[in-house]
């Protein structure tokens, strides 16, 4: 369940290449790595009591060795 917020995106030109994509929240911060490469950066608050974590695509998008990890 739960409500669906974007904080923030990024046009993605379709492709069948492999990536590695990153992402780290930490406080109020959200930061996403493509390929090693910046990608995405936003700020939330609403991030800080977070308890999971989601990722939504609007085309058919595929997940392989995905991997959540808290430093906490």
């Amino acid at each position: 369940g739960g409500t669906y917020s974007a904080i923030a995106s990024t046009a993605v030109s379709p492709n069948t290449s492999v990536h590695t994509l990153e992402i780290k929240a930490n406080g109020t911060t959200i930061e996403a790595w493509r390929d090693s490469t910046d990608y995405i950066s936003a700020t939330t608050s609403f991030n800080q009591t977070a308890t999971g974590v989601g990722i939504r695509a609007d085309r058919p998008t595929y997940f392989d060795n995905m991997t959540v990890t808290s430093d906490l």
